[in-house]
């Protein structure tokens, strides 16, 4: 909780301060929450990592026929239940669910990890990884999480403790596939949290991306399903 007019810590008080005021101060102390702790795309490369508190995701991949990729690039995607720690509750713009046969859970919230409607842009203001595609890591990461023909896919999800149910969808993607000017999904992986991040279920990987995870991506970048084949 906080108070606008008193200090980090204090009760809100909604007759003296206003929603404006507390996001203000909300704002600087984001990374409490752990919203900032993408540190894949760090502002700052010489800062140490956050502490982990929940399981870490370290894929390296080696993409078959990457010779025909000008690059390769990953795109994230996250759909969780609602943040229980801070004010708007939620990550994004997109409402998903309920789901059949989870029905307790009640709605998700989604959004393209690292991308324009994420936290790291919407709350903490920083610019989204790539202008205008929803790619997870920025140009200068991706120099350090690329090697020839592999790619890393790392994330440290310290968010998820704040949420009851939190799953994550990451694509390897071929950045214009033949010089064609299109992209080409090249593998998929599942992973997700529950109980606030105590339990883990570890990374399952597929050949292809889910519906869900190319309507987050539809949502949030309306133009890039006409320059990517799935």
């Amino acid at each position: 909780m906080c108070r606008p007019d008193a200090g980090w810590g204090q009760e809100f008080d909604a007759v003296v301060g206003d929603c404006d005021q507390a996001v203000a101060l909300v704002v600087p102390h984001v990374g409490h929450f752990g919203y900032q702790v993408d540190f894949v795309n760090k502002p700052d490369p010489g800062a140490p990592p956050p502490v982990a508190l929940v399981a870490e995701i370290d894929i390296t991949f080696t993409a078959p026929d990457c010779e025909n990729c000008s690059s390769l690039q990953v795109i994230q995607v996250i759909w969780m239940t609602p943040n229980e720690a801070m004010l708007p509750n939620r990550i994004g713009t997109l409402t998903l669910g309920p789901f059949q046969g989870f029905e307790e859970y009640g709605e998700f919230h989604a959004c393209v990890d690292a991308g324009r409607l994420s936290p790291r842009v919407v709350m903490a203001g920083r610019p989204p990884s790539h202008p205008d595609r929803p790619y997870y890591y920025s140009p200068r990461s991706l120099l350090d999480e690329i090697d020839g023909c592999s790619i890393r896919i790392f994330d440290q999800p310290n968010a998820v403790i704040h949420s009851l149910v939190a799953m994550f969808e990451a694509a390897v993607i071929c950045v214009n596939d033949h010089g064609s000017g299109r992209d080409r999904v090249v593998r998929a992986w599942t992973y997700s949290y529950e109980g606030h991040g105590a339990h883990h279920i570890a990374p399952q990987a597929h050949d292809r991306v889910s519906q869900i995870f190319r309507q987050i991506v539809e949502h949030d970048y309306p133009d890039y399903p006409a320059l990517v084949d799935w």
